[in-house]
Formats: structure tokens, sequence, C-alpha cells
């Protein structure tokens, strides 16, 4: 099985599953920097240690093992320190890895976000993390399903994990674009 694979199917065990949101990453730079000493299994599990959707997937990447405390450091500072048109590249390693945008506006399904694809909205606020959802690879009445984590949210709060499509998320998002990511 490839990583994107188990991600995807650790994803979809995790639908109904509930984590406290954050709009911020700081919680999971914390744990890879060591401020935070609880082990990545504990984090989303109180207020305290809250998450994100852009950390959810990387959370499931750590507790694969796919991505060490200094693959998540390195992670989330780039998508910090880059401009907002390359935060997504943050996400892999290769060089020729393409970051698909504006998908809806191709016939069929050719461009639409494989399984374990990671699926960036782009919002007003938050850039091209906006939000970020997992993709199934799934085609579910035309639409293309993900498994998303906090989406809509504004304050932090108990959230579940939740299968929707991008269809349903899309409203009120500048773009979408999607990558396959290359976990190091």
């Amino acid at each position: 099985m490839s990583t994107q694979a188990d991600i995807l199917n650790d994803a979809v065990a995790d639908i109904g599953q509930q984590y406290y949101w954050e709009p911020s990453p700081n919680t999971l730079y914390a744990w890879a920097t060591g401020d935070i000493a609880n082990p990545a299994a504990q984090l989303g599990t109180t207020s305290e240690l809250a998450i994100n959707c852009y950390t959810w997937p990387l959370l499931l990447a750590v507790n694969r093992g796919y991505l060490t405390k200094a693959n998540v450091k390195s992670i989330i500072g780039k998508t910090i320190d880059n401009k907002a048109d390359k935060t997504p590249y943050a996400f892999t390693t290769s060089s020729v890895t393409q970051l698909w945008t504006d998908w809806k506006s191709f016939p069929g399904s050719w461009w639409r976000p494989r399984a374990g694809d990671l699926v960036f909205f782009e919002g007003l606020i938050g850039g091209l993390l906006g939000h970020v959802a997992i993709s199934t690879g799934n085609i579910v009445h035309d639409e293309s399903e993900v498994i998303s984590f906090g989406h809509g949210l504004t304050v932090p709060q108990l959230t579940a994990v939740a299968r929707t499509t991008i269809e349903r998320i899309r409203t009120g998002y500048l773009s979408i674009r999607f990558l396959t990511p290359s976990w190091p």
C-alpha cells in the first residue's frame, strides 16, 4: 500500500471522530519543536491541544510514522514562510509534482483529485490554507468526495471529521487546488 492510501484509510476510519479544532497550526508546530511534551496521539483530544484542517492530515502521517517532528516543523515552517501561492508545495518533496487548479473547468473526471490527494481551498482568510481536505478519489453524484475536518468553523470547538464533497465546501472560496503529497 502507498503512504497516500494509508493516510486516506486512516482519514476514512476517522469519520465521526471528534477532535478539538482551532484556526492555527500552533499546537502541532509546538509539538514538533518540543514545546509540547504530549505524545502525538493526544493532539486534538483537548482544547489545549487543538488541531486544524491542515494539521490533521499531517497528524495522520505522524501517527503512521511517515512524518517526524523535524518533517512537521519543516512543513509548517514552509507554509508560514512561503508566499500564499507556494504554500501547498510544502507538502511535497517531489520536484515534478503539479499543483492542479481550476479543476472543474476541465471535462470529465480527468482533472479531479485522486485518492489521497490533499485538496486546498483558497480563501480570503488563510490563502490556500483556507481549508484543507483529503480526497477519496470517489465521484458521488458527479461531485468529488473528500474527508474534511473543521470546515466552516471560526472559533475553537469540538467537531467531527466528516465525509463531504468539494462542491459542498467550495462556496465562498476563491479557488480549489490539489496535489499528491510525497510524505518524506
